[in-house]
């Protein structure tokens, strides 16, 4: 016969295995969903790479008309028209991002721009945003940066945006870590100039990560301590 200690403790101990059981799964989720937005972060970056290769090594605009006197046009719809992200090519150049005929292609958002867990978002919207600002890659306009540990290019925010509109992240060189580090608490998703995803790590301080946001600083800061390389979760 179980004594009455025994028979109290016995729940309370299913209980605990099934909270620990529980709390593994969801780092487990956590983990995956960190690796496949980062999968897709480098897609996006290695599409922008090739589109600078074939540009002599310019960038894409972040915002730009493609017709004459039409509206801007965000680098996203460019990569997707220009053949380097598959997608529907429909989008209509010569009417702005939220005309009729162009919403309907949120619904068509391709995979590489679609969040990978976190908070759910609306249909067609995206976290992937180019940097932009002063002295930035975006701003420059060129790939070519000499001399860099690391230039970070595109971020993952915590602010989704729809995927068509020309509308990315602003560097406030008062507060670089503006909209950045909530999804994942202490750190975001950034591809950098040398073709790499990364976890840059808020503890670092706004400065270093504002460092290293600038292509025309000509500071190559120390990256110690200020970002973590992204690795398949060992199970």
């Amino acid at each position: 016969m179980r004594s009455p200690r025994a028979t109290l403790l016995l729940p309370l101990l299913a209980l605990l295995i099934c909270l620990h059981a529980l709390t593994a799964c969801s780092d487990g989720r956590q983990w995956d969903d960190e690796v496949t937005a980062a999968e897709r972060l480098k897609q996006v970056g290695a599409a922008v790479q090739h589109y600078a290769m074939s540009h002599y090594g310019r960038l894409p605009a972040a915002a730009a008309p493609m017709a004459n006197d039409g509206p801007p046009v965000s680098w996203r719809v460019l990569l997707v028209r220009s053949g380097f992200v598959n997608g529907s090519r429909d989008y209509r150049v010569e009417e702005p991002w939220d005309s009729p005929h162009n919403l309907e292609l949120l619904k068509k958002m391709p995979d590489v721009f679609k969040p990978a867990g976190g908070p759910e978002t609306p249909q067609g919207h995206t976290r992937v945003r180019a940097i932009l600002g002063p002295s930035t890659v975006f701003d420059q306009k060129t790939m070519r940066i000499k001399d860099r540990k690391l230039t970070l290019l595109l971020v993952e925010t915590d602010e989704a945006v729809p995927w068509t509109k020309p509308e990315d992240w602003e560097l406030d060189p008062g507060d670089p870590l503006k909209g950045l580090g909530h999804l994942s608490p202490g750190r975001f998703l950034a591809f950098e100039a040398q073709g790499n995803v990364v976890k840059v790590l808020t503890e670092a301080g706004g400065q270093r990560v504002l460092e290293a946001m600038l292509a025309g600083d000509g500071k190559p800061e120390s990256i110690e301590g200020l970002i973590e390389k992204i690795e398949p979760q060992k199970r």
